[in-house]
């Protein structure tokens, strides 16, 4: 797993902290004045007690001070792309002459530990954001914290307490000097501790100022000190009118995770699982060259693709090169067996994935298809490279139960297969199959994707793989070609809500090396697979 490293990493720096602290734990006792609050001017005072110590949160620290932090908030909009306006929370005067559009939308982007506002994936996103028809008013500010954000980590999970109380301050900075008549229009988005310094920064503008943030976005919240800890510790969905999070690196933190699992957002969106992404486990050199030698980016790309899978996924969806369409379902297991496919059939909805996600969910609430109390936990797939967005089929393959494939017996081997639209358009070459195994008379579903996006199917290309293996006799095939008996293929596309079924040439069988096109009107002979007509989406 290629986060072992990292976790690794802050796992021995935490231990190394936790020990330090265990070691003070006699001196502490004897001092009865030992310092429990912290106060900054207008900001307020910032507590190191409970709940900001618990077993998940074994050492608390104060926030470095605002002249330490020297926090940065350049702004960016469609006549100032490249040169930003620096805005400041000592200087509310500024907000006027930024030439910031009261329009809006208002957007914040926040980067996590070891980073800084002006990292590549932040102009990304930000050029993204600004090129939307949408959004020829918006402006789009970066919370830059580079200082606070250096090791050790526990104090940068400290310093963005402050960060986001700041960042609350210039937001009502901006709302009083507009004249705004709230925050509806305010959409903060946040990688790591980014994401839970947003949770900070929409708590106290409640607190303090009775306002609500529209929207907070969490990719891959942090999980180490934010475990099952109190809500107002971390990310969560009271902190904003709509809370959204996307899991990518969501395995055990002692497995080298990085991201929470937990679901805190109204919507959680379970990319690949959520934890083990497409593309992620490759070998350094493999990164080496993707990265164009670079060992910066490279090292970064190995020690944490997972965990920055979440803000590429996001800036990919601002503007998709297809529907990016997930589905509500009971587990991510449920939903690549296929059995969560119909959208609004036995509560399994569909959404839109990232930024175009809230109008979707709007919907749901507002015709009371969902139940706000309880997690809405999304599903979907990806492909392993950009662009990410990819088209999801339901593949239901039957291997007949004739006579002659009876006979035949089983083979080892993997079936393939592509895509035909009607108007001749081609996917990619797409396995049927995870790993080869022995194909026999049966039924079997599974869901694939493809990452283009040729419309509604019309017939298939199938091809065989055929292992060997020596010590196998199954595997043996000396006086008949390695072959399959492919009954039909039933094929259901979730984007295009359409099923068609395939069938082989006279029914014969899918020969290695030789491509067998199945198409509809081979099917003459079969019982129709009747699809329902009951499913809907919501965008």
């Amino acid at each position: 797993m290629i986060n072992i490293t990292s976790g690794i990493m802050l796992n021995t720096m935490l231990l190394v902290l936790r020990n330090q602290n265990n070691s003070q734990d006699n001196s502490i006792e004897s001092q009865p004045d030992i310092e429990t609050e912290k106060c900054y001017g207008i900001y307020g005072c910032f507590s190191i007690v409970e709940p900001w110590v618990t077993d998940n949160r074994p050492i608390s620290l104060f926030p470095k001070s605002p002249e330490i932090l020297k926090i940065r908030y350049p702004s960016f909009s469609r006549h100032k792309a490249k040169i930003p306006y620096i805005l400041d929370t000592n200087e509310p005067e500024r907000i006027k002459p930024s030439r910031i559009n009261p329009a809006g939308p208002f957007y914040f982007i926040s980067h996590g530990y070891l980073e800084s506002g002006d990292k590549l994936w932040i102009e990304k996103m930000t050029s993204t954001l600004l090129s939307l028809d949408i959004n020829a008013n918006a402006t789009v500010i970066s919370v830059d914290w580079r200082a606070g954000s250096s090791p050790p980590y526990v104090q940068a999970c400290a310093n963005i307490r402050l960060v986001g109380t700041m960042t609350a301050h210039l937001i009502y900075d901006i709302y009083s000097n507009l004249n705004l008549k709230n925050l509806d229009n305010f959409h903060f988005i946040g990688h790591s501790l980014g994401a839970h310094l947003g949770g900070y920064a929409g708590n106290v503008l409640q607190t303090d100022f009775g306002l609500k943030l529209g929207r907070i976005t969490g990719l891959d919240p942090a999980d180490p000190y934010f475990n099952k800890v109190a809500n107002v510790v971390r990310l969560e969905k009271s902190d904003a009118k709509f809370v959204d999070i996307v899991h990518t690196d969501a395995s055990l933190f002692i497995k080298g995770g990085l991201g929470l699992f937990e679901s805190i957002g109204h919507i959680d969106y379970f990319p690949n699982g959520g934890s083990n992404q497409p593309g992620c486990n490759q070998g350094m050199m493999e990164y080496l060259n993707a990265q164009q030698g670079s060992i910066f980016r490279t090292l970064r790309q190995f020690l944490g693709c997972n965990h920055i899978r979440a803000y590429e996924f996001f800036t990919e969806s601002i503007s998709p090169s297809c529907p990016f369409l997930t589905m509500q379902c009971e587990s991510y297991q449920d939903f690549t067996r296929g059995a969560c496919f119909k959208c609004g059939e036995e509560d399994h909805n569909c959404l839109p994935f990232g930024f175009h996600s809230y109008r979707g969910y709007k919907r749901l609430v507002e015709s009371n298809t969902i139940d706000v109390s309880k997690p809405l936990n999304v599903f979907f797939m990806t492909t392993d490279r950009e662009s990410f967005c990819s088209m999801h089929y339901r593949i239901t393959v039957n291997i007949s139960a004739s006579i002659e494939s009876s006979t035949h017996g089983g083979d080892v081997g993997r079936l393939w297969m592509v895509l035909i639209s009607r108007n001749g358009t081609f996917s990619e070459r797409i396995p049927l199959e995870e790993h080869t195994g022995l194909h026999k008379p049966a039924t079997q579903r599974t869901l694939v994707v493809s990452a283009r996006d040729i419309g509604i199917p019309e017939s298939a290309k199938v091809e065989w793989e055929y292992e060997t293996n020596l010590l196998n006799p199954l595997t043996w095939r000396i006086l008949m070609s390695p072959r399959v008996y492919v009954a039909w293929i039933h094929i259901e596309s979730l984007e295009h809500r359409s099923g068609i079924t395939v069938c082989p040439p006279q029914e014969s069988p899918v020969i290695v090396n030789t491509p067998s096109y199945f198409q509809q009107h081979h099917c003459r002979n079969l019982s129709p697979i009747k699809i329902s007509t009951k499913s809907r989406f919501v965008f």
